[in-house]
């Protein structure tokens, strides 16, 4: 597909990635059009057909998507699983997510070349991510928690104990001290999970604790008292000891994810379908257009009320090429639409190559496997050639790669000459344009 910058195709792909759900959907409709086949063009439609069947499917949809992060990564977690890396906790909650939204929207939404797995399946095969997660994790926040989990919440109630063990004997030695005229104030420093106060230097005896460091002056001195420290050690182990058991279940939990990649990886193609399939839908929904049927063969060419997505209430236009006409000549006043009609055709060749429809009420369109559209403003400066030079050697090019079935698109043809001069070469490039099978679709200035 060349010269797609004059269809002013970013703009237009910026509006309909708006329509999806998950981030790397919204950039896998931003790229460039790829070439598709006539098949993978009707599966995409059929996916939509399947979508548009489910009564509420756009509330369906949403009511389970959105339980999802839209910034969840499927191909960095397929390259995370397939390495058997241990995923971040995010990643992990997730996955947790699609599974348990995938029975739901699979039953719902049965797409055409998916495997589908029952619930029962299911169940089964990730029963131990069903049982720890929901004690793991916070379904609000999604950041781990301990007081749920059995392996956890004896850890973490112990350490609960030691800081209520430690305050208590803060709160007695900080009101010892300072009757005893120990302190420079009252309050207290936490450094490196060890509680400090702050004793005058004049007043401090080995006896009072450690010293772990002084302050500038030197005038004070943070002690970390000798009734403290023991208090301190043990909760620092326990701390430790319930990272390392968190950090095993993530690891185990990551480990399953990774022995079930295979069914993992159906799972995130069917999420990627799903939100392909009902962002387009939405898309042609919002904007008015409809499902073209792609003649492949008899190469019908019939579009009614053809507008252009970008003009806020267009024209629209009635198109039908017979079977023996093989383009369109359009003249006219400037500002009179021809540009537009051209961008409009051109758009309804190649938007079925993003699995969108098309704008207009119905149409019969050929499968056009390349699309060349070609704008009058040609010239050059950096290689010199004056408009009419650069023009020429668009059209040459164009002769090498355009096959029998492609269409052609030239707004303007050889405007950069005169009249009598540009008629002459216009005929020409329409009749060999014509002999090589190619449709043509050209306005005059």
């Amino acid at each position: 597909f060349s010269s797609k910058d004059h269809l002013d195709l970013s703009i237009l792909l910026d509006i309909l990635s708006r329509y999806f759900h998950f981030t790397q959907s919204q950039h896998l409709i931003k790229e460039s059009p790829k070439r598709l086949s006539h098949e993978e063009i009707a599966l995409l439609y059929f996916h939509q057909d399947q979508v548009q069947s489910v009564e509420s499917w756009d509330t369906e949809i949403k009511d389970h998507l959105n339980l999802i992060h839209p910034d969840l990564s499927f191909s960095k977690v397929r390259s995370k699983l397939s390495r058997f890396q241990v995923l971040d906790t995010k990643e992990i909650y997730q996955i947790f997510k699609c599974i348990n939204q995938y029975g739901k929207l699979a039953k719902a939404f049965s797409l055409k070349g998916h495997t589908h797995f029952s619930k029962q399946e299911i169940d089964s095969t990730f029963k131990f991510v069903r049982k720890n997660i929901p004690q793991l994790f916070d379904d609000k926040t999604e950041d781990i928690i301990y007081y749920k989990h059995p392996i956890l919440s004896p850890i973490h109630f112990k350490i609960k104990e030691c800081s209520k063990q430690i305050r208590e004997k803060l709160i007695k030695i900080t009101s010892d001290w300072s009757k005893r005229e120990l302190l420079q104030t009252q309050s207290h420093d936490i450094v490196d999970d060890r509680y400090l106060l702050p004793v005058r230097s004049d007043r401090y005896t080995s006896q009072l604790g450690k010293i772990v460091y002084r302050s500038n002056t030197g005038n004070t001195l943070f002690v970390e008292p000798n009734a403290l420290r023991e208090v301190a050690n043990i909760k620092i182990e326990l701390e430790a000891q319930l990272e390392r058991e968190a950090h095993k279940l993530i690891k185990a939990i990551s480990d399953m994810y990774a022995d079930q990649f295979k069914v993992l990886d159906k799972m995130f193609s069917f999420f990627e379908d799903l939100d392909l399939a009902s962002g387009r839908l939405a898309a042609s929904t919002a904007l008015g257009f409809c499902k073209p049927d792609i003649d492949k063969y008899a190469k019908k060419f019939y579009i009614k009320e053809l507008f252009h997505p970008l003009i806020s209430n267009p024209v629209k236009n009635d198109f039908n090429l017979l079977k023996k006409d093989s383009g369109l000549l359009i003249s006219g006043p400037n500002t009179g639409g021809k540009t537009v009609l051209l961008k409009s055709l051109s758009l309804c060749l190649l938007l079925p190559h993003l699995g969108f429809h098309i704008p207009a009420q119905s149409a019969i369109i050929p499968y056009c496997e390349s699309l060349h559209f070609l704008s009058h403003d040609n010239q050059d400066l950096q290689e010199g050639l004056s408009s009419f030079s650069s023009e020429a050697i668009v059209y040459l090019n164009l002769f090498k790669n355009i096959k029998k079935g492609d269409s052609v698109f030239i707004d303007e043809i050889f405007n950069s000459t005169s009249s009598l001069e540009a008629s002459e070469l216009a005929l020409a490039i329409i009749k060999e344009l014509k002999e090589r099978g190619v449709f043509v679709f050209i306005s005059s200035h």
